[in-house]
C-alpha cells in the first residue's frame, strides 16, 4: 500500500490535491508526500502535518488498535 501511495505521488498526484481517509492516515500521507518531494529537509513541515492548528488534527487517545 505504501509502495502504491508513492507511486501515486510520482505519477497521479497534480496539485492542489485533496487526501481524504481519517485525520491520521491524511496527516500520515501528507507528511509523506512532503518528504518524499522535499527529502528530509522537509521534515519539519511533515512533522507539522499532525499540527492541531491549523489542520485540526485532534488525535484519538481512546482508539482500538
Amino acid at each position: 500500500m505504501l509502495v502504491r501511495l508513492i507511486e501515486t505521488f510520482d505519477t497521479r498526484l497534480g496539485l492542489p490535491a485533496e487526501m481524504s481517509g481519517g485525520q491520521d492516515r491524511t496527516s500520515y500521507a501528507a507528511a509523506l508526500y512532503l518528504i518524499h518531494r522535499g527529502g528530509w529537509q522537509a521534515m519539519g513541515a511533515a512533522q507539522a502535518q499532525f499540527a492541531r492548528f491549523p489542520y485540526l488534527h485532534f488525535p484519538k487517545t481512546n482508539s482500538a488498535g
